[in-house]
């Protein structure tokens, strides 16, 4: 026989949600409330997700938490009446509370959190609500209840789901009864869930469209990886000045002007790099529809497990996202994170299962804002292997784009590849290499006073400069791991030196790309004499050698007097 105290948790709960109410079953509630109506269901999913948060404080007789994998709790439910005649202290901790559901064991009666907290405290609904919402910084305060707009929400969600229902039938009817193909012939349609079917002998399908031809698609998730040091947010932020301005990425035309929203979590002087990406395309002077976040955001994960909180932070985001577009005018066409250890919270970066709900959170995001989505994150001990940790990062990712190796020299040559592009091109890369700018920075300063004030200071960065066309990077690789040897390698390696030391950029018309930096050959076959590398009755011969051996190589480009690593 059921207590007095049941019954009038069964009673306010069927008068809260009316003909909807069921009365417990024996299986256990999984995952909060089972009512997939109930306005309730986020806050009891959120709170069997964060138990330490709100069970302990319920005064539940003998509770304590037990060891295992997953967070829980047992103790006697001092509020139920014992069939056995014993005390409560004789009584089995048969209440067992964890993430998978809340049952009482001792009269197998289920419970959610809401309704544990109205029988463990003996308070009404709106009562529980508002304490457990409280405990999790869920909102402040309880929400009023309204029995009757309660029942009429409960009333127009199930006609609207009847609706849907109808709707859908309808069409899947339709579709498998009037498609035909290009050829008159009927084509019979699979149901919404499964999606739209090709058969073949039919015209392809649409690909999807590009927001960068080859490099970032329209929409969809993916990461941009590197070692440390190989200049990716300076790509990410000459990225965003391109589709800001409608302007070229790479050497590509982006497909239209459209707002890019930065989540940079670095502390990076962004603000100098992209005047730099914006000078040489000589926009530096417009108001271009790029926005900074900087914020550190809730973690995806806590204790391995999906985080609400973060959940909620994307929705903000992707309303900020939209309302900014519309104050622009234009479409929302990029949100860039970087990078995504300070965003992740793994526990474990190998586990798959943390890896795959990071990517779903990804992919949520770019459902919510309807664009795409790039990734910053660093390659592991071994570049080769890709991204660092587990390989569902690498599966779950729509494109994947990296830098090449780290170099000694800031200005080396370096490259950007596509090393994945799902229906795209892959294996495929394009030059880039770094040049030293100077801009002009309008700087918020607060001055003795305690007054605001802006001055403009000139501030030293560098700018991406980027190659010719798009080119196999299986043969830049192979070449970029290259080693020479013997006198003609001691020579490149004193060469690396100076032109890191006192490289100058090199003169229009000596045929080096612009903003390359080099230094002279007459400097650099001094070097090598003063440095015993050449000599003896004829050091002109050995040098000349040297550099032929380079040249053949690719290893080095000559002209107008100057030497300089050339771009493959």
């Amino acid at each position: 026989m059921r207590d007095e105290g049941h019954r009038r948790i069964e009673q306010v709960l069927a008068e809260h949600y009316g003909d909807a109410y069921q009365p417990p079953k024996e299986k256990p509630v999984i995952n909060g409330d089972g009512d997939s109506g109930s306005p309730y269901r986020d806050l009891n999913n959120a709170a069997l997700r964060n138990l330490d948060a709100w069970v302990p404080d319920l005064g539940i007789h003998r509770c304590r938490g037990q060891r295992g994998r997953f967070r829980s709790f047992i103790g006697v439910a001092q509020w139920r009446e014992s069939t056995s005649g014993k005390s409560l202290e004789q009584r089995e901790p048969n209440l067992k509370i964890c993430g998978s559901g809340i049952k009482d064991f001792g009269d197998n009666r289920t419970y959610t959190p809401i309704s544990l907290v109205m029988a463990a405290l003996g308070c009404e609904l709106s009562a529980a609500v508002a304490r457990l919402g409280k405990a999790l910084n869920w909102f402040d305060g309880g929400p009023g209840i309204d029995l009757e707009a309660a029942k009429a929400k409960q009333a127009e969600r199930s006609e609207a789901q009847k609706k849907t229902e109808q709707e859908t039938h309808e069409e899947q009817f339709k579709q498998k009864t009037d498609d035909h193909g290009v050829d008159g012939e009927e084509r019979v349609q699979p149901g919404n869930l499964l999606g739209p079917a090709w058969y073949f002998g039919d015209p392809a399908p649409e690909q999807l469209p590009m927001l960068v031809p080859f490099f970032i698609p329209a929409r969809g998730f993916g990461y941009l990886g590197g070692q440390w040091g190989t200049f990716k947010t300076f790509v990410v932020n000459d990225l965003a000045v391109a589709i800001a301005s409608g302007g070229k990425f790479a050497g590509q035309q982006v497909s239209g002007r459209g707002v890019v929203i930065q989540i940079e979590l670095e502390g990076s002087n962004n603000e100098a790099r992209m005047l730099a990406a914006a000078k040489m395309r000589e926009c530096q002077n417009e108001r271009l529809p790029i926005v900074h976040l900087k914020k550190d955001p809730p973690k995806i994960l806590v204790n391995a497990r999906p985080n609400p909180q973060f959940r909620e932070w994307l929705r903000q985001l992707a309303e900020f996202a939209s309302a900014v577009a519309k104050q622009f005018d234009l479409p929302l066409a990029l949100i860039t994170i970087d990078p995504q250890n300070k965003v992740a919270g793994f526990r474990d970066e190998q586990s798959s299962s943390e890896g795959q709900i990071v990517s779903d959170a990804f992919s949520d995001l770019v459902k919510m804002a309807g664009c795409s989505v790039l990734v910053v994150d660093h390659f592991g001990k071994d570049p080769d292997a890709g991204l660092r940790g587990t390989s569902v990062k690498e599966t779950s990712a729509l494109f994947i784009l990296n830098t090449s190796d780290q170099q000694k020299e800031t200005h080396a040559k370096r490259y950007l590849e596509i090393r994945k592009m799902r229906n795209g091109r892959a294996g495929i890369g394009v030059d880039f290499w770094m040049e030293d700018e100077e801009v002009s920075v309008r700087q918020l300063s607060k001055n003795e006073a305690g007054v605001m004030t802006m001055e403009t200071v000139v501030e030293k960065t560098l700018r991406i400069r980027w190659g010719g066309e798009l080119r196999s990077v299986s043969t830049l690789a192979k070449r970029a791991k290259d080693e020479i040897g013997g006198v003609a390698g001691t020579a490149l390696k004193h060469l690396t030196r100076l032109i890191n030391e006192s490289g100058v950029v090199l003169p229009d018309g000596c045929g080096a790309p612009r903003g390359l930096r080099g230094v002279l050959q007459e400097t650099w076959r001094l070097e090598l004499i003063a440095q015993r590398v050449i000599g003896g009755p004829s050091p002109n011969t050995n040098f000349g050698r040297i550099q032929a051996v380079l040249q053949g190589h690719s290893r080095i480009a000559i002209g107008g007097g100057f030497v300089w690593f050339p771009l493959l």
